[in-house]
């Protein structure tokens, strides 16, 4: 009962937090329930009319239906990029590593050039506030937050900056951007905006719930995604994803 009465109290502030603030974009699902996000198709339509759409993915775990999603839909260049050693081998061995139109990078990204420590997923994580109920599911993301969902033992990864990135794959903007790299975004979303990187979507899973004050880095990172323009044009079910749209 305890567990209940604290996940509906969680739910209600953010609920008042994650309020949508932008009408307009025509907001539509991409991808399954699990890997999938919100997008605003309508602006992704119209760019789409004179040139094809550059999407970066990053955080691919074991799951590509948004990719998949928006390749069906689009006309786009996904450029995807993931260092954990599960996402890798499943990317490998996935028919979209084939196709001309997709881009796989073992990279991570952060909000430093540089190698870094990353950690491991666990074989198997207890979910006591699945969906579903009470639950063991496999974790396929590592991350550079410890928290319940990794291992203590770490790998080294790359990390580039998403400036960084754009200049080693040579592009000005990017239509999409998604992120769902476990915590890592409060700060990578800090140096972004701080980089003067253009891009018109963010589809953002967060994660706010790795952190003592979670909640007050949520608020923070929402007030200054907001003073640079962005807004929130659609919010998951769950309040785990948000998408947010440039609006001039």
């Amino acid at each position: 009962m305890f567990r209940k009465i604290k996940r509906i109290m969680k739910n209600k502030y953010l609920s008042m937090l994650l309020k949508v603030q932008t009408s307009g974009g025509g907001i539509e699902r991409c991808g399954n329930g699990y890997g999938g996000f919100l997008v605003a198709a309508d602006i992704l339509d119209a760019l789409n009319v004179e040139r094809s759409l550059i999407v970066y993915s990053f955080g691919i775990g074991e799951d590509l239906s948004f990719s998949q999603d928006l390749l069906k839909r689009w006309n786009c260049d996904i450029y995807a990029f993931d260092p954990t050693p599960k996402a890798i081998a499943y990317v490998r061995q996935s028919h979209l590593g084939a196709q001309d139109n997709f881009h796989f990078y073992e990279w991570g990204i952060s909000d430093r050039d540089g190698t870094g420590q990353f950690h491991l997923p666990k074989e198997e994580l207890y979910v006591p506030e699945a969906l579903v109920g009470d639950s063991r599911v496999e974790e396929v993301s590592g991350s550079v937050i410890p928290h319940d969902g990794v291992q203590c033992e770490t790998i080294d990864v790359e990390f580039r900056t998403l400036k960084t990135i754009m200049k080693q794959l040579n592009h000005q903007q990017i239509d999409l951007l998604k992120m769902d790299i476990e915590g890592a975004e409060f700060a990578v979303i800090d140096e972004i905006l701080n980089s003067g990187v253009v891009f018109r979507e963010l589809c953002l899973e967060i994660h706010n719930r790795f952190f003592p004050n979670g909640y007050t880095m949520l608020r923070k990172m929402i007030k200054r995604l907001n003073e640079a323009g962005f807004y929130i044009a659609g919010v998951a079910p769950d309040f785990m994803e948000i998408t947010f749209i440039y609006k001039h």
